[in-house]
């Protein structure tokens, strides 16, 4: 008995060194995005063996609903369609930090759970499982007009309008350009707004505008990127 005791301290000591060999450093497991937005988790992956490693990643849940496909990317490529991916060998007390989760959060409100799988190619059955929570929330409750990872922007609210019409928004960089048109339902271009990147919220001058339908469009470095319609009601 006095000789078994220690064999199976040894087998305990030597499983959990196993299964310590790969981990995260200083993961973001749970978190809140935007509704809209392009959402990249930065996994930094550390060999803390004394071996190297074949390091495989794998999704076991991936989101494959239209345009919002969760996806691992390892610097510039992303990688949607595979069972494992074999990603690089990573040395005893490596680091790797140009791997990332990445998806797009879409325009619904909920809850969106990944898990991945961090293991050696070489010996499969010791992995590192994590799972990641992402909770989607609306930041514009009066709707978007349009969002991406450089620019959100509300509809115009309230619509119809009487007094007061604003849009909210957030704009990432002021080397963006990006400007609300409006025109009358003849096309005549009656206002030019552009979007201030220290702001978050455009009062429309309504005072300039008679009663009528009115069209809005945002333009992004001189491109229209999205168009709708509002009324005017003093």
């Amino acid at each position: 008995m006095k000789l078994f005791l220690p064999f199976l301290l040894f087998l305990f000591i030597s499983s959990v060194g196993i299964g310590q060999q790969l981990a995260l450093i200083d993961p973001v497991f749970e978190e809140s995005v935007a509704t809209g937005s392009l959402v990249s988790t930065q996994l930094r992956v550390k060999n803390n063996g004394d071996k190297p490693i074949r390091l495989g990643i794998r999704l076991d849940d991936p989101y494959l609903k239209g345009d919002q496909i969760s996806s691992i990317c390892i610097g510039t490529e992303c990688f949607t369609k595979f069972d494992a991916l074999e990603v690089t060998t990573l040395f005893p007390d490596e680091i790797i930090e140009d791997v990332r989760i990445r998806f797009n959060a879409g325009y619904d409100e909920l809850t969106r759970e990944l898990s991945l799988t961090i293991y050696d190619i070489e010996a499969p059955g010791e992995p590192l499982i994590e799972r990641f929570t992402y909770h989607i929330k609306n930041n514009f409750p009066n709707g978007i007009l349009f969002s991406d990872e450089s620019l959100q922007v509300s509809k115009i609210y309230p619509n119809p309008v009487s007094s007061v019409a604003s849009i909210d928004y957030s704009l990432a960089s002021k080397l963006t350009p990006a400007t609300i048109t409006v025109h009358n339902i003849l096309g005549d271009r009656v206002l030019e707004l552009p979007l201030d990147a220290s702001e978050t919220n455009l009062k429309l001058p309504i005072e300039q505008l008679q009663n009528g339908i009115y069209f809005y469009t945002l333009q992004v470095n001189g491109k229209s990127i999205n168009t709708k319609k509002f009324v005017v009601r003093k």
